[in-house]
């Protein structure tokens, strides 16, 4: 069962542990994948490495997309986009579609906001440049229409800063056509 999202928490009681899975958007009609799901495993042979191995994973941040599930000889893999698979043997494994919690919800919410933030950050740094941008090429079409008024129409040079004057015209009228 393919599936793209999150490890978003697990927990053991004893022999048993259980692997909580989140997608990375909203669940909703237009994505045929569950929003959630778990995945329960109980007395597995492997059990302290699957242990040891959640432990690393959940330690970093953000938490690592997995593509849980696939059935291999001996158990059921968790892929996980960093890291090597997490194979769990023997015993018994359940996988069950869930639904988001407010855990999952939370989860979402800090994500998109960064992302929005982001977005805002590298548009404020865009525009900064664009400006700076804009003073340049200001400041180039003043000193060159001072060199063209130096030279008689019709030369050589003064066609040449008129055309370069043209040209940064052009530009600063790309300027104001930003949406």
């Amino acid at each position: 069962m393919p599936f793209f999202g999150q490890l978003t928490r697990w927990s053991v009681n004893h022999s048993r542990i259980e692997l909580h899975f989140a997608a990375d958007c909203f669940p909703s009609p237009d994505v045929p994948l569950p929003g959630a799901f778990d995945v329960i495993a109980a007395s597995l042979s492997n059990h302290d490495e699957v242990i040891s191995i959640l432990r690393s994973t959940t330690s970093q941040e953000p938490r690592l997309a997995g593509v849980p599930l696939g059935v291999e000889p001996g158990g059921y893999t968790i892929d996980f986009e960093f890291e090597g698979p997490l194979v769990l043997r023997g015993g018994s494994v359940m996988v069950r579609e869930s639904v988001f919690d407010a855990g999952d919800y939370g989860t979402l919410f800090r994500r998109f906001t960064a992302y929005v933030d982001d977005l805002r950050n590298d548009s404020t740094a865009t525009s900064a440049l664009l400006t700076e941008i804009e003073k340049l090429c200001i400041d180039q079409l003043q000193r060159t229409k001072a060199k063209a008024a130096n030279h008689d129409p019709g030369t050589t040079a003064r066609t040449l800063y008129e055309h370069q004057t043209s040209f940064i015209l052009r530009l600063l009228e790309l300027r104001k056509k930003r949406v």
